[in-house]
């Protein structure tokens, strides 16, 4: 399991029916402090 915290939503301009109506989440992963741990 890897701690993120989110930072935004993704918008795409091409609908993508396998997706339905779920979300894009930008994120940013960080360690178990809250910091960001630079993983990519």
């Amino acid at each position: 399991m890897q701690l993120a915290l989110v930072v935004g939503q993704v918008v795409s301009t091409v609908r993508c029916d396998g997706l339905g109506k779920d979300r894009l989440l930008l994120v940013d992963f960080i360690d178990a402090q809250g910091q960001p741990s630079g993983v990519r």
